[in-house]
């Protein structure tokens, strides 16, 4: 019996033994497999932080490169600023060593030529520790240093010719009353002369570098972001494309018209994702670039441009846009209105008038509106100047006269 026990004993002790054995080995692999999740899982998670790391990099690249193009005109503006500041600089000259007998108009030339702010709320963004090219930072930095430069050197190139201005025009106004010159008209008018004409043509070369420099550094951007594998094109938000649309609306209209096309190509499929939470700011840039469509399409619409069917169905899509985003209901009223008026359809007009007419529109609102009515007045029925007239903001007087703003 013992011997039975024994035996056993010997055979289960083995059982167990190699047991306990699959057990140490199931234990290790548990072990081993923990240790490959949490690695995998870390380097998921540092895989996924540095995806967002570089998407946020990609778009601040891309808000920088559309930043820079829209201070590139601004740019030309504060050229033509200085030329317009050397013309007049040495047109005076001429009349004051005539004896300063004619006036110079200095300070309305000075004021018509005044440039325009240079942007820079998309610098002003930039998180630097998120900036992962340190020289193209750099880079980034010393061209809005050398913005500064240029609107500082700009500002007192203006204070110098308004003072330039003053002395001349104080001189020719002793000249016109009959009093005599007296030296420090010719000393102060001088002084100012000379201040002017020198600083001009260190205002100029921070003009040409702002310039030169701006073009270095959107190509220099849009090789960074070919790194990454991807165009300037693709990099740019709706947003970009909107600003860079509405920015050049009145300077170069080609450009704008296609910018806003890009815009709007990008944005309407975005518009089926009504969950998104998006979708709202989606919506209204794609009323907002639909607008500028529609002043496009006004702009060079003649009487043979509605009888394509497919003019009607662009211009009618994108004043919808405009519609549905629930911006600018004041424009939309306007251009819907233009549009009518374009195609000669007065009874539209007029339909589409007492349709999407508020009471309620604000005082800005109602002055833009107003602006039309002199070219409008021949199609509005009184049914609609009697509805407009309700208007605390508007008289009879607005079919009449064009109103100045």
């Amino acid at each position: 019996m013992s011997e039975i026990n024994n035996s056993n004993k010997g055979f289960l002790g083995k059982i167990f033994k190699h047991l306990d054995v699959l057990l140490a080995i199931d234990k290790s692999i548990d072990f081993i497999l923990i240790f490959v999740g949490l690695a995998a899982a870390l380097g998921l998670e540092n895989y996924m932080a540095q995806k967002d790391l570089e998407k946020n990099y990609i778009e601040t690249l891309a808000r920088i490169h559309t930043e820079i193009a829209l201070n590139k005109p601004r740019c030309a503006s504060f050229n033509d600023g200085v030329i317009a500041h050397s013309t007049l600089a040495f047109e005076s000259v001429d009349k004051a060593r005539a004896g300063f007998q004619e006036n110079i108009n200095g300070n309305s030339t000075i004021y018509d030529n005044h440039p325009e702010k240079l942007e820079r709320k998309f610098f002003s963004t930039i998180k630097t520790d998120a900036f992962l090219n340190t020289v193209l930072l750099g880079e980034v930095y010393h061209l809005y240093t050398i913005y500064d430069q240029m609107s500082t050197s700009f500002e007192q190139e203006e204070q110098i010719m308004f003072t330039l201005s003053d002395a001349y025009t104080n001189a020719y106004g002793r000249v016109i009353f009959g009093a005599e010159l007296r030296p420090e008209d010719y000393m102060q008018y001088n002084l100012a002369y000379n201040k002017a004409t020198k600083n001009m043509g260190r205002l100029q070369s921070f003009v040409v570098d702002a310039e030169a420099t701006s073009d270095r550094l959107m190509l220099e951007i849009e090789n960074e972001l070919a790194r990454y594998g991807i165009t300037i094109s693709e990099a740019r938000s709706i947003g970009d494309l909107y600003y860079l649309a509405l920015n050049e609306m009145n300077r170069d209209s080609v450009m704008s018209e296609n910018w806003a096309d890009e815009g709007i190509r990008k944005v309407l499929p975005l518009l089926a994702e009504t969950n998104d939470p998006l979708f709202n700011e989606r919506k209204s840039l794609a009323g907002r670039l639909g607008r500028l469509k529609c002043q496009h399409i006004l702009r060079r619409a003649d009487s043979t441009y509605w009888s394509n069917p497919l003019n009607v169905d662009e211009f009618e899509s994108n004043l919808r846009l405009l519609e549905e985003s629930g911006v600018y209901k004041f424009l939309h009223l306007r251009l819907g209105c233009d549009y009518w008026y374009s195609r000669g359809n007065c009874d539209e007009l007029n339909a589409f008038l007492m349709q999407n007419w508020d009471l309620n529109f604000e005082q800005y609102e109602v002055r833009a509106i107003t602006s039309q009515l002199p070219i409008w007045g021949d199609c509005l029925d009184e049914n609609s100047k009697t509805t407009l007239l309700e208007h605390p903001n508007i008289s009879a007087a607005s079919f009449d006269d064009p109103i100045i703003r």
